[in-house]
């Protein structure tokens, strides 16, 4: 188990699994006191945490729809007709290594 306070981290979903600081010894992990996330760093990881449950999704149902809409929803991506294309490059890539998608 953790030691010390608990992580302040009601702005993400309980759900969200984050990497925090914390020092491991024989008694365990013991996290380290912190202090609430800013707004805009806990909007950040929100976003990134909803592209991730869409990734798990889109595979676990083989979606070419849902692996769109997290390409889609990445901050990164600047348009819908490079979103296709990013996609369709990764899945053809990767394709000895994925499932087919439909």
């Amino acid at each position: 188990g953790c030691g010390g306070s608990a992580p302040k981290l009601s702005k993400l979903p309980a759900d969200a699994v984050v990497e925090l600081p914390a020092t491991a010894d024989r008694q365990g992990l013991h996290s380290w006191d912190m202090q609430e996330l800013p707004e805009g760093i806990a909007a950040l990881l929100r976003l990134q945490t909803s592209i991730n449950k869409i990734l798990v999704e889109a595979f676990d149902q083989r979606s070419r729809d849902l692996l769109l809409q997290a390409i889609l929803l990445d901050p990164m991506t600047d348009s819908y007709r490079g979103a296709v294309m990013i996609m369709d490059r990764m899945l053809e890539l990767q394709k000895d290594l994925l499932p087919p998608f439909k």
